[in-house]
């Protein structure tokens, strides 16, 4: 769960491009010699980071947690771990919210759906017994619960690329298109 407000966090940061085009600051600004690219790509840097500092932080909350009940503050690492390796699901839904502003900004809303997508799957997928080719569909699913279970590379290392393919694709596709 606490992955999927991180996500929330995410997208809303990927979006605020748009925000930014909605209130008509981005086309003065790209009128000067800043390269459109290298400002959408300092916004999705931006995002990236925040992204990776709430990880941290809920790993943090969980593992004061775990101290405030055991007395121990030995689970920080496994909490960690397990934060940072779900991000990986996160950043692809931030990039699919980056290539959705970045094709029409009249798209970006729609990123919204994948997290919404996600948070059901997570909620009811098992009660309510979705089939496996529905839930698969949630990079959520694809991750171990780190520290519950083994961190699986495989799975991980695909998001990340499916994450990096998307940041590329939202970086040509926002190159490439009108902005207002």
């Amino acid at each position: 769960m606490l992955a999927l407000l991180g996500c929330a966090f995410a997208i809303s940061s990927a979006l605020r491009p748009r925000a930014e085009e909605e209130a008509g600051r981005v086309e003065p600004l790209l009128a000067t010699p800043l390269p459109r690219g290298r400002w959408y790509a300092a916004h999705g840097l931006v995002s990236v980071t925040g992204t990776f500092a709430v990880a941290v932080a809920g790993a943090l909350g969980m593992a004061i947690g775990y101290a405030g009940v055991t007395g121990s503050l030995d689970r920080f690492a496994p909490f960690l771990v397990g934060a940072l390796s779900l991000t990986a699901a996160t950043l692809v839904w931030m990039g699919v919210a980056r290539l959705l502003h970045a094709l029409s900004a009249d798209w970006a809303p729609w990123a919204w759906a994948g997290l919404g997508f996600s948070v059901v799957v997570v909620l009811f997928a098992r009660p309510l017994d979705f089939p496996d080719w529905l839930t698969a569909l949630s990079p959520y699913e694809h991750l171990a619960l780190v520290p519950a279970q083994d961190l699986d590379w495989p799975p991980l290392l695909v998001l990340l690329a499916l994450a990096g393919l998307l940041w590329w694709a939202a970086q040509a596709a926002f190159a490439r298109r009108d902005v207002h």
